[in-house]
């Protein structure tokens, strides 16, 4: 398996993964804003001239590639430590911690057979931003079915409670990149107690407990968050042809087409076309030769090679 993801640096946090399969040249469109209105707040790109700039990348070769589109982790001081306990009418069934920021969530499950009371405890230690939840927490009831703790009367204390089905900033609940929008929440108000809530089991026939303990990232508002790609292709070796465009206003490239892996044709709205071809990459020396050749009406304008 190829792919463009570099397993260094921050590539192992992207969260929020959405691939897609594709026949020929894709074009993916991206736009980042500075300035007013913009919200790069977590992207650490200083010295940027207030303003759009616009991004179209173009994968030509492969013919037939995978795809991903993912949420790339941002410096918004999310991370910290998430003590959890779930107790059962003075029983302790789970005791643990994570370390709760863009990862690092866990799966929690606790039999609630014949139990009456459910309290659920949170602490924390880090003064940061709020991004605690009980990932969509809920019931297992002896049916089979499930309840979510956020549909519940349930008794909060000391607990930060935001809107519902949002986070603490307005914006969706999300851990480890998955939507959990029936979420409780855990982040607790005072952050040197603990936060805590109860639930009356009575009369539901609970048998179980399930929840994700966890962090929320993104926080608030996600549509300006950062985005980032990557193309896979599987097999014992790959040749990848991508184009890059950053403009302004308007794009000057119509389309992308690759004849093979060495050979590119571009051709833009005014009419001309180049035709880029990459050779000798196989070679002993490793000293590939590229030459470039634009056209109109199949004349050429310009013509360029390096050996």
């Amino acid at each position: 398996m190829c792919e463009t993801i570099c397993t260094l640096s921050a590539a192992q946090f992207i969260t929020d993964c959405q691939w897609y399969r594709t026949e020929g040249t894709s074009r993916a469109s991206f736009e980042t804003r500075w300035g007013k209105g913009a919200d790069n707040a977590g992207a650490r790109m200083p010295y940027s001239e207030d303003g759009v700039l616009k991004m179209d990348v173009f994968n030509a070769w492969p013919k037939q590639n995978e795809i991903m589109i993912g949420t790339a982790s941002e410096s918004f001081g999310v991370n910290k430590r998430f003590w959890f306990t779930v107790e059962a009418d003075g029983e302790t069934l789970v005791d643990d911690s994570t370390g709760a920021w863009v990862l690092g969530a866990k799966q929690i499950e606790a039999d609630l057979t014949g139990k009456k009371e459910l309290v659920l405890i949170s602490r924390t230690e880090n003064p940061g931003n709020n991004t605690l939840f009980w990932g969509n927490a809920r019931l297992v009831l002896g049916d089979g079915s499930e309840v979510f703790i956020a549909d519940l009367p349930a008794a909060y204390e000391n607990v930060l409670q935001p809107a519902k089905g949002e986070d603490y900033y307005g914006g969706p609940i999300r851990i480890e990149g998955e939507l959990m929008a029936d979420s409780a929440p855990a982040q607790p108000q005072d952050k040197t107690k603990a936060g805590v809530i109860c639930v009356d089991l009575s009369g539901l026939d609970a048998v179980g407990f399930k929840a994700v303990a966890g962090g929320d990232f993104p926080m608030g508002d996600e549509s300006q968050r950062r985005k980032t790609m990557a193309v896979r292709s599987r097999g014992n070796e790959a040749r990848y042809l991508s184009v890059i465009e950053p403009y302004e206003t308007e794009s000057v490239i119509k389309s992308v087409t690759a004849e093979s892996a060495g050979e590119l044709v571009i051709e833009l709205t005014d009419g001309r076309v180049q035709e880029i071809t990459i050779t000798e990459l196989d070679s002993e020396t490793g000293e590939a030769k590229v030459s470039v050749r634009e056209l109109r009406n199949g004349k050429i304008l310009r013509a360029e090679q390096t050996f």
